[in-house]
């Protein structure tokens, strides 16, 4: 990725942040997909494809995947963290992830060839130097002995097809003359997918963690029972039931809204042991009421519940 497009992908995303943040509604939705669907995936694939030839295909799928995979593990580390999953730390997480990728993508390409230089002068400095072979050392001229003519032999017909024929050796692998620069690339090349496997792994793992939390995670729930007959007076009892009551947001309150918004009943829930209660509500049979659960000191409702008018 050249520097100047890194550049622009980093102006887009500040951009996109900002509109996430603090802009109306259509330039939320344009900047929210940006961050999603699009910006982190290409500023991965620009560091971790860098000097490698793709073609656009593969680069458009690992885009988007990137972008998905981002926003898994993005959610499921900010769930661990304790951050509680809003428009803001989806955010800062897209944001921040593809700022971070974007620095190793647009590096210029001499301070790349500078970085490679040094940790393939790393790499070769952890290989064992072969020890150098002993020179040979010419004997004394007193120690030469004289010189010996030998007759030259006479040679059959068999013993000189045997020496024109050639003879081929095979001393297989030698270690000592191991291409370190193979091994380099394909270290760079099989990179990418232990990096997709990590990241498949990490998400599994806090995936598995999250789950185990949550099932033993208390759920509070307002639900309703069968309502019975009309009376006379238009009125009819609905059984109401609010399961899961915990004694940190207690006590609870209850309001029941007529169908213009006005409170026309409202009650306190203490906490059982149990964390149930169980009640029956004389709501008028004609209309559309609301029942409203909330938690101690809070005015948003905390369980909501319609219930319909008789026909």
């Amino acid at each position: 990725m050249k520097p100047k497009l890194a550049l622009l992908l980093a102006v887009v995303t500040v951009a996109a942040a900002l509109a996430v943040l603090f802009g109306t509604p259509p330039f939320m939705i344009a900047g929210g997909s940006l961050l999603a669907l699009l910006l982190p995936g290409a500023a991965l694939t620009g560091a971790l494809l860098r000097g490698r030839d793709s073609s656009g295909v593969e680069r458009t799928v690992l885009t988007a995947a990137l972008s998905l995979g981002v926003l898994i593990l993005g959610g499921l580390l900010i769930y661990v963290t304790g951050f509680p999953l809003g428009r803001t730390s989806w955010t800062v997480a897209t944001a921040g992830v593809t700022l971070v990728a974007l620095v190793p993508a647009g590096l210029p390409d001499r301070w790349v060839s500078v970085l490679k230089h040094l940790v393939s002068k790393l790499w070769d400095e952890e290989e064992d130097e072969p020890e150098p072979e002993p020179a040979d050392v010419a004997p004394p001229a007193s120690a030469v002995a004289p010189r010996v003519v030998v007759p030259t032999p006479v040679l059959t017909e068999d013993q000189v097809s045997t020496m024109l024929l050639p003879k081929v050796v095979d001393d297989g692998p030698s270690g000592d003359t191991a291409d370190a620069p193979g091994n380099r690339r394909l270290v760079w090349q099989l990179l990418p997918l232990v990096l997709v496997l990590a990241v498949l792994g990490g998400a599994s793992w806090l995936s598995y963690g999250s789950s185990h939390r949550s099932y033993e995670t208390t759920v509070t729930a307002l639900a309703a029972g069968e309502p019975g007959p009309v009376t006379a007076s238009g009125t009819r009892l609905v059984p109401v039931t609010a399961t899961g009551l915990l004694p940190e947001y207690g006590p609870y309150t209850l309001a029941v809204l007529g169908p213009t918004g006005r409170t026309t009943e409202q009650r306190t829930i203490p906490v059982t042991a149990d964390g149930t209660w169980t009640a029956s509500l004389s709501l008028p049979g004609r209309q559309r009421m609301t029942v409203n659960l909330l938690r101690s000191g809070e005015t948003t409702p905390y369980r909501t519940l319609y219930i319909a008018a008789t026909r």
